[in-house]
C-alpha cells in the first residue's frame, strides 16, 4: 500500500550501506593498521632518571609525608615529624609558626641515638606492631595542661627530653645511669630499654616502663625517678605494658594511664606464664645456629 511504499523509500539510503558494512566488518589489517598495534604493545625504550634503587627504596619516591602534627597548646604553633630531605625515614622534630609560616627545627637526635641498629629486640619488636618504620624522633607529646605555651617530651633512644615552650633549650629528664648501673645483664650483654614514655596532662610527671616496672619522674630535670610497682623480677609478669593482642589487634598500644592532676596511676599488668615459648627461624639467613633463630 501507499504506507509501506513511503517507508521503502525513507529507508531506502540505509539499506544501500548494508553491503558496505557487511564487507568492512572484518576488514585486512593495512600496514599502517600492524605498525600502530606494534608501536602501541611493545615497550621502547626512553631515558629516565628514575633508577632501579629509586623504585625498591622506601618511602616510595614523593610519598614522604610529616605526621605525629599537633598544634601547642597555645595554638601558636604546628608541630610535626619530618625527614630534612623528604626522603630518608630519619625523622627530626619541627615547628611551622602558623601567622608567619615560617619552619624552624626544634630537635635532631643526638649523634649515634635513634637508628635501628640500636634498638633491643623488644623495642623492635613493638615497633613491628605498631608499623613503625621510621628512625631519629619517632614520638612526642605536648602537656597540654601546662601553663603559658606548654611543655614538650620529646624521647630519643633510651633517654628521654624536656622543653619548656618553644624556646627554651631541651634538657635531658634524668641520666639513665640511675637505672642502668644496677640492670640485670641479657643473653649478649644488653640492658633493658626504656619503654613507652608518656607525659602527664598537667606536665609535671612522665611515665615510662623499664625491665617489666612501671616508673614515674618529675619533669624539674633534677629528680630520679620513682619506681612503682615491684612485682614482675623473678615472674612472667610485666606491668604498665599493654599485651600484645592488645597492641598487635586492638591497636592499643597504651598499658599505663596518669590522671590529670598527676596523683594516681592506672596500669594493666600482664602474665604471660602460660603462654609456650615458640622457635621462629630466619629463613635465608645466611647465619647458623642461634643467631639464626629467635624465641617468644
Amino acid at each position: 500500500d501507499g504506507y509501506s511504499f513511503g517507508i521503502q523509500r525513507k529507508l531506502q539510503p540505509l539499506l544501500s550501506w548494508l553491503p558496505r558494512l557487511r564487507a568492512n566488518r572484518n576488514p585486512a589489517p593495512s600496514s599502517m593498521a600492524a605498525n600502530y598495534l606494534q608501536e602501541r604493545y611493545i615497550p621502547t625504550r626512553e631515558e629516565t632518571p628514575i633508577t632501579y634503587s629509586d623504585i625498591a627504596k622506601f618511602p616510595r619516591p614523593g610519598c614522604s609525608a610529616p605526621d605525629s602534627i599537633a598544634f601547642s597548646p597555645d595554638d601558636s604553633v604546628i608541630t610535626y615529624l619530618a625527614s630534612a630531605d623528604g626522603e630518608s625515614l630519619f625523622r627530626q622534630l619541627y615547628a611551622m609558626d602558623i601567622e608567619s609560616g615560617t619552619v624552624r627545627e626544634l630537635c635532631t637526635p643526638p649523634t649515634g641515638t635513634g637508628e635501628e641498629e640500636n634498638y633491643s629486640l623488644e623495642e623492635k619488636l613493638r615497633r613491628e606492631r605498631a608499623r613503625q618504620l621510621h628512625t631519629g624522633i619517632t614520638s612526642y607529646a605536648w602537656a597540654e595542661g601546662a601553663e603559658g605555651a606548654g611543655k614538650m617530651l620529646v624521647p630519643v633512644g633510651n633517654e628521654m627530653f624536656v622543653q619548656e615552650g618553644l624556646h627554651a633549650q631541651l634538657h635531658r629528664l634524668f641520666d639513665p645511669a640511675c637505672l642502668l648501673a644496677n640492670a640485670p645483664q641479657g643473653k649478649e650483654g644488653a640492658v633493658p630499654p626504656i619503654l613507652d614514655a608518656r607525659i602527664s596532662a598537667d606536665g609535671k610527671v612522665v611515665g615510662f616502663v623499664w625491665d617489666r616496672e612501671l616508673y614515674v619522674v618529675s619533669t624539674d630535670c633534677e629528680s630520679t625517678p620513682v619506681k612503682l610497682t615491684s612485682s614482675a623480677a623473678g615472674t612472667d609478669l610485666t606491668n604498665g605494658l599493654a599485651d600484645y593482642i592488645a597492641q598487635e589487634e586492638m591497636e592499643r598500644y597504651e598499658g599505663y594511664w596518669i590522671s590529670p592532676d598527676s596523683s594516681i596511676v592506672a596500669f594493666e599488668q600482664v602474665d604471660e606464664g602460660s603462654v609456650g615459648v615458640y622457635r621462629i627461624m630466619h629463613l635465608g639467613s645466611d647465619k647458623v645456629g642461634g643467631s639464626a633463630q629467635e624465641e617468644h
